[in-house]
């Protein structure tokens, strides 16, 4: 399964890809998110032939220390429901996504994604942020503790997300 090679290249010192048998479609459900805490690369067959569905959990959540590489490539990522980044969740990590589409994620902060930290890196190359939802920020992506010269995005469309803030402004009288 995705959840016991992830698990296998958590365990391993070194760099892992982790690829999909040859011939495998469909969807994915996990049931929990799927913590990557290494060097990985994910490559899928296509964002068109296999999906990884979140149920009533986040989907990934890459949680590393000083910038642990992560690269997810050719798959959809939909449906997770989270607190802080529903369909993605970096936490000091240099992530890259090539060829991804990150759709119908729910979270307060960042329904597609939500990368923190200021070990973290962020490059998004020809792929797809649509119909995600951020309760207070970041429908598609939310970013913090990144700087703008540590974001990459190109070829890539960031549409039809929603995101609602209400701030209320309050006087204090001396």
């Amino acid at each position: 399964s995705l959840r016991d090679a992830i698990l296998a290249a958590n365990a391993n010192a070194g760099a892992d890809v982790i690829t999909f048998q040859s011939g495998l479609t469909g969807t994915i459900t996990v049931g929990s998110a799927l913590g990557v805490t290494g060097p990985t690369t994910i490559v899928g067959p296509g964002a068109d032939v296999i999906t990884v569905a979140g149920a009533t959990s986040g989907v990934f959540y890459l949680y590393g220390t000083g910038g642990m590489e992560v690269t997810i490539s050719d798959l959809t990522i939909t449906g997770g429901y989270a607190e802080i980044g529903a369909n993605i969740f970096a936490i000091d990590t240099d992530l890259t996504l090539d060829s991804v589409v990150v759709t119908d994620g729910y979270a307060a902060l960042g329904g597609g994604l939500a990368i923190v930290g200021s070990g973290s890196t962020l490059t998004i190359i020809d792929s797809e942020f649509s119909e995600n939802n951020g309760v207070y920020a970041g429908g598609g992506v939310f970013i913090a503790g990144i700087s703008e010269a540590e974001s990459t995005i190109d070829g890539s469309l960031i549409d039809d997300n929603g995101a609602a803030c209400r701030i209320e402004r309050q006087e204090a009288s001396v």
